[in-house]
């Protein structure tokens, strides 16, 4: 890693879950791992998506920020940028399907589907994956398809007559769909990360991460105070 220590060289964790996706490794670890990172590397660390994310993770923002301060009081140039949106965009298959299980693309992942030995640790995981997201209900389909556009995926379930998981492998089947993920991220983290004052201050660090004729909330930050 030391070959990355340039001058003025940063190291962007760009982590949009920070292990949210990952509950075997988790949400502390995967700060702690980008701190220890650019600590041994020697270079300024960004977490460019500071959120504590899903409902497992609800009011757990001052245990990731309480890592990040102590680095900062080591010396290890650190911050983030927070966005304080309450939702995010996607796709289902990203949302409710491991990826083991479409590895190879559509057809192979349908083939699992079908498979008897593998179909019960698909539903597991899926119901994993759902339950970080806040449940089915979370889940809002923004799709072409009148038939799913502006339901929740609980919604399409209940009409179906089928469980969460199922009703995402059925839909799934005919191709994927673009869903929204809501209340991704709960008002007590987003309180609390508003008065952290290495949040969004990534102009302070010299960081750049848009170019100047465009804008993005990481950079301009999600806070009136910063704006």
């Amino acid at each position: 890693m030391s070959a990355a220590a340039y001058p003025g060289a940063i190291y962007d964790t760009h982590d949009r879950d920070l292990g949210a996706a990952y509950p075997s490794f988790g949400y502390l670890n995967s700060i702690a791992e980008g701190i220890r990172i650019g600590e041994e590397a020697g270079t300024k660390v960004i977490f460019s998506h500071f959120n504590a994310q899903g409902a497992h993770n609800y009011g757990r923002a001052p245990e990731g920020a309480a890592l990040i301060q102590e680095a900062r009081e080591r010396g290890i140039d650190v911050a983030g940028a927070h966005h304080s949106y309450t939702a995010t965009q996607s796709n289902l298959r990203s949302y409710t399907i491991p990826g083991w299980v479409v590895a190879g693309g559509d057809t192979a992942m349908v083939r699992r589907f079908n498979d008897p030995d593998t179909l019960p640790i698909i539903d597991l995981q899926t119901r994993e994956m759902l339950e970080i997201r806040g449940g089915a209900g979370n889940i809002l389909f923004v799709d072409q398809r009148p038939d799913l556009n502006g339901k929740t995926l609980m919604q399409v379930a209940d009409e179906r007559g089928l469980s969460a998981p199922e009703a995402a492998r059925e839909i799934l089947r005919d191709g994927n769909a673009s869903v929204m993920n809501l209340r991704l991220y709960d008002d007590e983290n987003t309180r609390y990360l508003a008065q952290v004052d290495w949040i969004d201050d990534l102009a302070l660090m010299g960081v750049t991460l848009v170019p100047p004729d465009r804008s993005h909330i990481q950079e301009r930050s999600g806070h009136s105070r910063k704006s």
